[in-house]
């Protein structure tokens, strides 16, 4: 829905030749939701001067677009916060608890292998782990998200997540330059899927 409001100005309007708008006597507020855009409707300039100078499609075209983006990432950020919203989602619980177990599957993909020693008998390995399962607890379908969700690594510690270890490890460590190397990604009925380096 769109709203117009009209204010007229009382004495001497601003100047805004700065902006190449003109001298004001009227004020036209145009307004998407909750966000106002306003518009200078001036005395020396028609409003096709505006249009045709690109300014105005511009102006509109922004607002419509941030107006969007705002609405989108409230929407997403409510989505995750009812998916592990505790009156409903335990994390300690597995998906399906008390059913059949769950399917992890899991991808190495190896980057880089370095420091071999045979003597000591070990290497050092650079990959990517790659995890996913379902958990229908967290479909995001029924909040409607039709898409899939992409967030930090910092949303696992909000949901069950699989305790991957490698049993004869001497020394392991996920890469943390400048940020930590993983993400989760939420699509559909629950698919979830972890990456870390």
């Amino acid at each position: 829905m769109i709203s117009v409001i009209d204010r007229e100005q009382d004495g001497d309007s601003p100047n805004y030749a700065d902006l190449g708008i003109g001298t004001v006597t009227r004020e036209r507020s145009y307004g998407i939701g909750s966000c106002p855009v306003t518009l200078l409707v001036s005395v020396r300039r028609r409003f096709n001067d505006l249009f045709c100078s690109g300014k105005l499609p511009f102006l509109l075209l922004f607002q419509v677009c941030h107006a969007f983006s705002y609405e989108l990432s409230r929407n997403i950020t409510h989505i995750l916060n009812t998916l592990v919203d505790k009156k409903y989602y335990d994390k300690r619980l597995r998906p399906n608890y008390g059913g059949p177990a769950v399917d992890v599957g899991i991808t190495l993909h190896v980057s880089s292998i370095s420091a071999v020693s045979e003597v000591d008998m070990d290497y050092t390995l650079d990959f990517y782990l790659r995890q996913n399962w379902v958990d229908p607890r967290l479909d995001i379908r029924r909040l409607g998200a039709q898409q899939q969700l992409t967030v930090g690594w910092e949303y696992t510690k909000d949901i069950w997540v699989p305790d991957t270890f490698f049993p004869n490890e001497k020394k392991s460590f996920f890469h943390q330059a400048t940020t930590h190397n993983s993400f989760l990604r939420i699509k559909g009925m629950g698919e979830i899927l972890t990456s870390h380096r």
